[in-house]
């Protein structure tokens, strides 16, 4: 086959993809020109665009054809939805006139025999309804069974013999519920490791007859445990609060010490400061290399 036919060819293709395009653009402005039209119920236009769009897909082969035809069916399908819409309303509406004019004619079918003036009014027969509405209300009635006897007895409560024992009763005593803690196991855990941390310092600091202070960070810190430190401050704090130890500065290193039942009772009448501790994980590691701390003088807990 020459060049000269293989173009020719083409421009045949090229010429019969542009009709296909222009009746699929034409079907579309159709379409939505007749949209109100197509959706009214009865209408036969979606039917007939829907079985030209299946003459018409035959042709296409191409990517630019195939989107035009999907433009098309979601058009044809929008009027689609608002056509059964329709329909489905128009069922719903109900004729009042056309049901009393239908009702009229049925009740007084009996009476076309009789002749009637055109100034008087033909006669219903009411009865007549009634008869053809009986068989819609006709029904056998059902059995209702009864739950229990007619005449229920009420129940008599048994009374419980209550022990002979009986509690002395004080006339107008107050009685309290008893209250539990359901932090109690956790407090006298945390007591008695203050009390633990208090024997291990009181040991530390007793020097023959008197009791010297010893750095407060050697004694505080675990440099083995950033977490075991922070448990070991907590600890501390409450004999500090209650009185039991005491911290000094010596030379900007703080000291702690026990305090003895008589250095407790003069501490009483001194001023006290409350200073609160911010230690993180490089402070902690700061004290260790420049208190050069190598072993946690609080045993841990077994």
């Amino acid at each position: 086959m020459s060049e000269s036919s293989v173009k020719q060819n083409d421009s045949i293709e090229d010429e019969q993809y542009r009709r296909l395009r222009q009746e699929y653009r034409s079907m579309i402005e159709h379409v939505e020109q007749n949209m109100e039209q197509y959706a009214q119920p009865g209408s036969s236009g979606i039917k007939e665009t829907l079985e030209k769009a299946a003459n018409l897909i035959r042709g296409v082969n191409r990517t630019r054809e195939a989107v035009l035809d999907s433009q098309l069916l979601v058009a044809a399908s929008k009027i689609a939805r608002k056509q059964a819409q329709n329909v489905s309303n128009e069922g719903n509406i109900f004729d009042t006139d056309a049901f009393i004019n239908a009702l009229k004619t049925y009740l007084s079918s009996h009476n076309f025999n009789h002749s009637v003036s055109d100034s008087q009014e033909m006669p219903l027969d009411w009865a007549k309804l009634g008869r053809r509405c009986l068989r819609c209300f006709r029904s056998v009635p059902a059995v209702n069974t009864m739950y229990g006897p007619a005449k229920i007895q009420p129940r008599v409560k048994k009374q419980s013999n209550r022990s002979s024992r009986k509690e002395a009763v004080i006339p107008n005593a107050v009685v309290r519920p008893k209250e539990v803690d359901p932090n109690a196991t956790e407090k006298e855990s945390t007591t008695l490791e203050v009390h633990r941390i208090y024997n291990i310092l009181y040991h530390l600091c007793h020097q023959g007859n008197k009791l010297q202070p010893i750095n407060f960070f050697n004694f505080a810190i675990d440099p083995t445990s950033f977490g075991r430190t922070v448990e070991n401050l907590f600890h501390i704090s409450f004999l500090i609060r209650d009185g039991k130890v005491k911290i000094t500065v010596e030379n900007n290193v703080p000291k702690i010490v026990p305090l003895q039942t008589v250095d407790r009772s003069e501490s009483e009448n001194c001023n006290k400061k409350q200073t609160v501790i911010s230690l993180d994980h490089n402070t902690w590691q700061e004290l260790i290399s420049s208190f050069k701390i190598d072993r946690c003088l609080i045993t841990p807990r077994e």
